[in-house]
């Protein structure tokens, strides 16, 4: 009923458009040939439909667009309860609330390990087999899955998609963005065990553990009666 309304209107709106036109323009020549005239109406008649036609379906058009942008959620949508997400397909869906549940259906008969999806657990079992399918596109080296692949390909192509946002500075791995990071923040997360001193990266804290070691020994030696000798 609204459209029947509304294609009322536009023709109403249409028809007074095209008469006010009409009047501005210079009246059409009258004639003695009839069937001239009724020509000459019959395309006039033609050419005002198209318009009143053309108005409807585009008013028709830009209606249903916005039907479009106003319509809600289609229903098949999923919703995570727990953080609210909104998922289109079911297996999406499913992934995503393994990862709150932390669900790993898919074993590893070889060491138990278990994983979310199976091609998690097929790139670990090339783990066990050594089995290295992809290649790199500028050197020799194989690995396991694509991942690792396009990871590596970076130290070739220079690309460098991490960037700190203190101090602009870029890398090829988040992992190394991240060690980065700490030095601006000066968290430390690695203790020695021996003195408690903190470092801010794990290689620090194993460089001191080694001249720790050597601390030690030393110390057990003098303890024992030896004298330590440096050559």
């Amino acid at each position: 009923e609204s459209e029947n309304n509304l294609e009322r209107n536009v023709k109403l709106e249409a028809e007074q458009m095209d008469e006010k036109k009409f009047t501005q323009k210079s009246e059409c020549i009258v004639t003695n040939n009839t069937d001239v005239e009724k020509t000459h109406e019959n395309n006039k008649r033609s050419t005002k439909s198209q318009k009143i036609q053309n108005t409807i379906k585009f008013s028709k058009n830009r209606d249903v667009s916005r039907r479009r942008i106003c319509r809600p959620p289609s229903p098949t949508s999923y919703m995570c309860y727990i953080c609210g997400n909104v998922y289109n397909k079911k297996a999406t869906f499913a992934y995503h609330m393994s990862l709150h549940n932390n669900v790993k259906p898919h074993e590893c008969e070889l060491c138990g390990k278990s994983f979310r999806q199976i091609c998690e657990l097929k790139n670990h079992m090339r783990r066990h087999t050594g089995e290295k399918p992809y290649k790199c596109s500028y050197c020799d080296r194989h690995f396991i899955d694509r991942s690792e692949k396009h990871r590596h390909e970076r130290v070739h192509t220079n690309t460098r998609p991490y960037i700190c946002n203190v101090c602009g500075k870029s890398f090829t791995y988040s992992a190394i963005l991240k060690n980065h990071s700490k030095l601006h923040t000066g968290k430390k997360d690695f203790n020695c065990m021996v003195c408690q001193k903190a470092f801010t990266l794990q290689h620090q804290l194993k460089a001191h553990l080694q001249t720790m070691t050597h601390r030690l020994k030393e110390a057990h030696y003098v303890a024992e009666g030896y004298e330590v000798v440096y050559e």
